[in-house]
């Protein structure tokens, strides 16, 4: 007979999210809920409202060298607002915490994983829940099942998407001393392997899905607006030169988005 899990032995939910955006806060605790979870609404920074303190967080240059291209403002938000998390991980000294975006859908299989996270590698850093693109590759570890058909896995390629993972305070502390100035996006600091270098794995299939709302990564670069044409033309070649590089590192042998 099988026994439903007891939220109380499960590693705190945070859901990062806009204060504005209403019906997604509705969503995460809707969803959330029909599972018995309580998850903590984390405010998001707004990328349509950076202040010129969060905007000094960013470096152009060094994102156009590690990323091959300047950063949207919604991406900075969003890095933003996942470092926060990290550092209030640290803070609070949390061994570990899920962290999910908040257009994310939990499938019921997501509490076995969780409450069978024991099995997880003793090594890993940061879990991811859902990886978004098949060419990541993933590759089961060795050994049973995690949980009702779920395993665990590595990646032969990069995996995208900060859509939903675990993550361990090792990996926070690691996070926290190497992300600023903001140069990636919070996914690609989160898995790649440099510079954080954490242990990643992952749990496939997900447990998790996607429910479709309007999306503010299509904003224009930050940056851009500002630079003088001579500017633009220099950056030219050092953006050309990143984007080899984080080939080279990273393993992602795919066009950058």
């Amino acid at each position: 007979m099988s026994v439903d899990p007891d939220p109380a032995d499960l590693p705190p939910v945070w859901a990062v999210s806009l204060r504005r955006a209403v019906e997604r806060r509705e969503f995460v605790q809707a969803v959330y809920s029909e599972l018995g979870l309580q998850p903590v609404l984390v405010d998001a920074v707004d990328g349509r409202a950076l202040s010129t303190a969060q905007l000094a967080e960013y470096s152009d240059l060094r994102a156009a060298y590690a990323f091959g291209r300047s950063l949207r403002k919604a991406e900075i938000a969003i890095a933003l607002s996942h470092l926060a998390i990290w550092r209030r991980m640290v803070d609070e000294q949390l061994a570990e915490v899920l962290v999910v975006e908040d257009d994310v859908r939990p499938d019921a299989g997501l509490l076995r994983v969780l409450e069978a996270r024991e099995r997880l590698p003793a090594d890993a850093d940061v879990v991811t829940m859902h990886s978004l693109f098949s060419w990541a590759t993933p590759r089961p570890v060795d050994g049973p099942a995690l949980v009702d058909g779920y395993r665990v896995c590595t990646y032969e390629r990069t995996p995208m998407g900060a859509q939903a993972y675990l993550l361990r305070r090792r990996g926070a502390c690691r996070l926290v001393d190497v992300a600023r100035p903001i140069r990636l996006p919070a996914d690609e600091l989160l898995f790649r392997a440099r510079p954080a270098g954490l242990r990643v794995y992952g749990v496939e299939p997900s447990p998790v899905g996607h429910d479709e709302f309007p999306s503010e990564l299509h904003a224009a670069p930050a940056g851009d607006d500002d630079r003088t044409l001579f500017e633009r033309i220099a950056f030219s070649p050092v953006r050309a030169a990143g984007r080899i590089a984080r080939r080279v590192r990273s393993g992602t042998w795919h066009r950058p988005r």
